[in-house]
């Protein structure tokens, strides 16, 4: 029943995972990397292998390098 900004950032080595403009932890992506078929999917796969969102996938957006700790918490507050 309530909105989230969620924001992840890949440099290349390591996955890092934000809420609402806070990192929540990182991980290095070989294991991730290994592990995806391919094909980016946002919002629901038919497969009990991925997660599903429950509920609306708004705004997306795609760059081209990582953005900064202190960039993801200021698109947080932006959007607030």
């Amino acid at each position: 029943g309530r909105f989230a900004h969620v924001a992840a950032t890949y440099d290349g080595t390591e996955v890092a995972l934000y809420l609402d403009g806070v990192y929540q932890g990182g991980m290095v992506a070989a294991p991730l990397a290994a592990a995806l078929p391919g094909a980016l999917v946002m919002g629901e796969l038919e497969s009990t292998t991925f997660y599903k969102v429950d509920g609306v996938v708004d705004e997306v957006a795609f760059y081209d390098t990582a953005l900064a700790p202190a960039r993801i918490a200021a698109h947080h507050a932006a959007g607030r």
